[in-house]
């Protein structure tokens, strides 16, 4: 018997899975449905529902009838995406649940087979950057700025800068990698592309790397851009560096922070280092 198109095709070797976290033994068969994505969009969605190799119940010792889900959720998706990805796109950024970067790379892939760079940034643009609430455009915002930065921190960071403001922007870690590599090269202006995006995140990764390269420049310049909008990010990775060797350095950085859960926070680690954790013996 002829099979239709609509039946299980084997996933292409070039197909990168492994950075995508899918088992080598659930490759060899997965649905994909490239010409069809009208049909796998629900299909998509319950396999998002399931856990991944959920445990066979007694009753139903065959398992759920969407076994495997994220593989099966993964391979639909590829296929979508090398079909029509702003419509893969759209689907996955109304996802309350993200699947990390994983999934938003394959839809950047086939905006960029179409498009070049000026798809992924203008779709990224029109489709993405105003929603709110929905930890997938951090993905999408990271996948395009960890690309970015494999081959120019500076462009990345031009691109990240305007979306500094954005409710996602807070929590995306593009903002601390992109941060920590302009700080490889320049420290100071790494702090001020931190400061024009208002986020504490971008000026951690500046400072972190800074205090690789230099500590002791690092605590200068802090120390005179105390109203810096990264100032208590920026002293936390500071202080914590200090935190093993230099204490009572530490506290006095401590003392500095102006917010009082971030100060408590770390005012008791540092009663845990100078009176130790267990109480003495009676």
């Amino acid at each position: 018997m002829q099979m239709q198109n609509t039946s299980v095709f084997k996933i292409q070797p070039q197909c990168s899975l492994d950075s995508c976290g899918i088992p080598r033994k659930s490759r060899t068969l997965l649905p994909v449905f490239p010409w069809f994505p009208s049909k796998a969009i629900p299909i998509i969605s319950a396999s998002a529902t399931q856990p991944q190799f959920p445990p066979a119940a007694p009753e139903n010792p065959t398992g759920p009838v969407v076994a495997h889900s994220r593989p099966l959720q993964y391979s639909l998706l590829r296929g979508w995406a090398d079909s029509d990805p702003a419509a893969a796109g759209k689907w996955l950024l109304g996802r309350q649940d993200s699947s990390g970067e994983g999934d938003s790379k394959l839809v950047l892939e086939g905006l960029s087979r179409q498009g070049g760079p000026a798809a992924v940034e203008a779709w990224f643009a029109s489709e993405a950057a105003g929603r709110t609430g929905l930890p997938s455009v951090g993905n999408f915002a990271s996948s395009i700025a960890h690309t970015k930065l494999k081959y120019d921190p500076e462009a990345a960071a031009k691109w990240l800068e305007p979306y500094g403001k954005a409710e996602w922007a807070a929590s995306t870690g593009a903002f601390f990698s992109t941060g920590g590599a302009l700080a490889g090269k320049d420290p100071v202006a790494a702090m001020a592309w931190a400061e024009r995006t208002g986020l504490p995140l971008a000026a951690a990764g500046a400072m972190q790397q800074w205090c690789r390269q230099d500590m002791t420049a690092a605590s200068v310049w802090l120390r005179d851009h105390t109203t810096h909008p990264g100032y208590n990010s920026a002293v936390e990775v500071l202080a914590g560096r200090l935190l093993k060797d230099d204490p009572e350095a530490a506290r006095l950085w401590v003392e500095s922070i102006t917010d009082p859960d971030t100060r408590t926070r770390f005012e008791e680690q540092l009663k845990s280092r100078t009176s130790g954790q267990n109480p003495p013996n009676r």
